[in-house]
C-alpha cells in the first residue's frame, strides 16, 4: 500500500512539470502560416480594364471584388508599384502589380481589416514563395511584418494567374500594430504627386503623419548621437538587419534599397519590411556574409562597433539559421506550401514561364531562387548548411551549388512565349464581360429586375388594353341611343 501511495504522490507530482514543459515547448515554437491560398474574382468593364493597363497613371476603376467565394463587393481597382509595373507592361498579358481599394465605394470597407489588399505580381513560383519565406523569417524574430499569401487572380471568370496578396502598411496597420504614430517610406517620383520631404540627405514620402514628425531631426540625431536607445529600439533594430543579412535582401534599408517603412512615434523610429523580392541574391552575386556586412548601411556600422550589438545580431542570424531554417521543420512546411500551389499551376496563363516548366520551377534542377528553374528543397537545404559553416568562419563564400550556372540567359525560354497566344487573354477578359454582366446582375439582383420586369409588363398590357380596346362608357351609350 505504501508503493502504491509513494507511485501517486511522485506522479502528482510529476504530472504538472510535464505540462508545463509541454506548455513551454508549444509557446516557443515557431508555428509557419497555413499554405491558403486566396482565390480572388474580379469584375472590370473592358473600358476600365484597357484604360488600366494601358497607362502607368495611378487612377482608381470601378471593380466588383468576390473573394473565396464570399458576397460581392464594389471596390476600386487601380495599379502599383514602380519597378515591377514596368516589368509587367513589358509582358504580352500585362501582368501589373495592382490594387484593391475596398473602402473606394464604402468607407468602411475592409477585408481582414484592412481598407486595401496589394496584389504583388510574381512571376515565378519559386519567386512567390521566396517572398512569403522573407516576411516569415521577420515575423520569427517578432518584427511587425505585412500578412503575405499566395492569391490566384481571375478577371472576368478568366484564370489570369498567381499573384501574392499583402496587406497594405498605412494607418490601420500602424495602428493595430503600433497603436499609432506616423508612416513615411522612401520617396518614389513615379507614383507620388506631393512633394518629397527631404530628411538627413534622402527623401521620403508621408503616408500618414499625424504627429507632424520632424523627421529630418531625428534621422540626424540617430546618425550623431551616442545615445541610440533614446531615437531606436536598438533591439528590433538588431533583428532587423539579422532579417537582411539572413535573406541577403540587396533592396532593403541595409543596401540602400527603397523596400521599406519607417514607424515614428514619440521621437523613434522603427523599420517596417516591404516587398521583399530581391531576396536570396547571393546565388546571383556570390558574396558571402561578411560581404552583406561590409556593404550595410551606416546605421549598421555604427551599432556593429558595439561588440555586445555584433554579438547580438549575429546570434539573431544563427537563432534564423538553426531554427527558422530548421530542415526538419522548414522542409515540410516548404513541400505543404508547394502542394498547395500545384491544382493552380498550370491554369497561371500569365507566368513569365512556359506553362510545361511551371510545375519543375519548384521540383526539379538547381535553383536560383529569383530567376527561373530550380528545385527550392534541396536548394533551402544547402543554403542552411552553407549559411551555418559561414556563422563560424567569417572568411567562407557561400555557397553556390554543383552544376549550376549564374548565367541568366541559360535559365530563361524566352524563345518559347507566344505573344499572340500570351495577348490573347486581354481579348478574352474584354469579351467575356458582356455575357457575364447579363448573368451577374441576375444572380445578384434577380429579384428586384423581375420585380421590375413585371411591373413593366403590366404596364405595357394596361397601355395597349387603354388604346386599343373599345371603351363602352355611358357617354358612347348616350351617343350610340341619340343615333338609334
Amino acid at each position: 500500500m505504501r508503493r502504491v501511495t509513494a507511485v501517486l504522490l511522485c506522479a502528482l507530482f510529476l504530472f504538472p512539470c510535464f505540462i508545463f514543459a509541454a506548455c513551454a515547448e508549444t509557446e516557443t515554437a515557431w508555428a509557419y502560416p497555413e499554405p491558403e491560398v486566396l482565390e480572388i474574382d474580379l469584375y472590370i468593364q473592358p473600358y476600365h480594364f484597357l484604360q488600366m493597363i494601358s497607362t502607368t497613371e495611378k487612377k482608381k476603376h470601378p471593380a466588383i471584388v468576390r473573394i473565396n467565394g464570399e458576397d460581392a463587393k464594389e471596390i476600386g481597382i487601380q495599379i502599383r508599384g514602380s519597378s515591377t509595373l514596368r516589368v509587367g507592361m513589358m509582358t504580352p498579358q500585362k501582368r501589373l502589380p495592382l490594387e484593391l481599394c475596398f473602402d473606394w465605394a464604402d468607407a468602411r470597407g475592409r477585408f481582414l481589416g484592412n481598407s486595401s489588399l496589394k496584389l504583388i505580381n510574381s512571376f515565378t513560383p519559386a519567386r512567390l514563395i521566396t517572398q512569403v519565406v522573407a516576411m516569415q523569417a521577420f515575423a520569427f524574430l517578432g518584427i511587425e511584418a505585412p500578412r503575405l499569401q499566395p492569391a490566384f487572380i481571375r478577371i472576368n471568370d478568366v484564370d489570369f494567374g498567381l499573384y501574392l496578396a499583402a496587406e497594405d502598411v498605412n494607418d490601420t496597420f500602424v495602428q493595430r500594430h503600433f497603436g499609432g504614430g506616423s508612416l513615411f517610406r522612401p520617396y518614389d517620383g513615379e507614383k507620388d504627386a506631393s512633394s518629397a520631404i527631404q530628411a538627413d540627405g534622402a527623401q521620403f514620402f508621408a503616408k500618414t503623419d499625424p504627429e507632424n514628425t520632424d523627421l529630418d531631426s531625428i534621422l540626424r540625431s540617430i546618425r550623431q548621437t551616442e545615445d541610440l536607445e533614446k531615437y531606436l529600439d536598438t533591439d528590433q533594430m538588431l533583428r532587423y538587419f539579422a532579417c537582411e543579412a539572413f535573406l541577403y535582401n540587396t533592396d532593403g534599408f541595409s543596401f540602400g534599397g527603397a523596400n521599406y517603412y519607417l514607424q515614428v512615434q514619440n521621437d523613434r523610429v522603427r523599420y517596417i519590411p516591404w516587398d521583399e523580392d530581391d531576396v536570396f541574391g547571393v546565388f546571383v552575386e556570390g558574396d558571402s556574409l561578411s560581404s552583406f556586412e561590409a556593404g550595410g548601411s551606416p546605421l549598421f556600422h555604427k551599432m556593429m562597433q558595439n561588440e555586445t550589438y555584433y554579438a547580438q545580431y549575429r546570434a539573431y542570424v544563427r537563432m534564423l539559421n538553426e531554427q527558422f531554417l530548421n530542415p526538419e521543420t522548414f522542409l515540410p512546411w516548404l513541400d505543404g506550401y508547394i502542394h498547395a500551389l500545384e491544382p493552380y499551376l498550370d491554369r497561371d496563363q500569365t507566368t513569365l514561364l512556359p506553362s510545361a516548366d511551371y510545375v519543375s520551377d519548384l521540383t526539379q534542377g538547381d535553383c536560383i531562387f529569383n530567376t527561373f528553374s530550380g528545385n527550392l528543397a534541396r536548394t533551402f537545404r544547402e543554403y542552411h548548411a552553407q549559411l551555418a559553416v559561414q556563422l563560424t568562419d567569417e572568411t567562407a563564400a557561400f555557397f553556390v551549388p554543383e552544376d549550376m550556372t549564374t548565367d541568366l540567359d541559360e535559365n530563361t525560354d524566352v524563345g518559347k512565349w507566344n505573344d499572340a497566344e500570351r495577348s490573347a487573354i486581354i481579348v478574352e477578359i474584354c469579351r467575356r464581360y458582356w455575357s457575364l454582366r447579363r448573368s451577374f446582375y441576375f444572380r445578384e439582383y434577380g429579384r428586384e429586375l423581375g420585380l421590375c420586369g413585371g411591373a413593366f409588363v403590366l404596364i405595357f398590357v394596361f397601355t395597349v388594353v387603354s388604346v386599343y380596346v373599345p371603351k363602352r362608357t355611358g357617354y358612347h351609350r348616350r351617343k350610340e341611343e341619340k343615333l338609334e
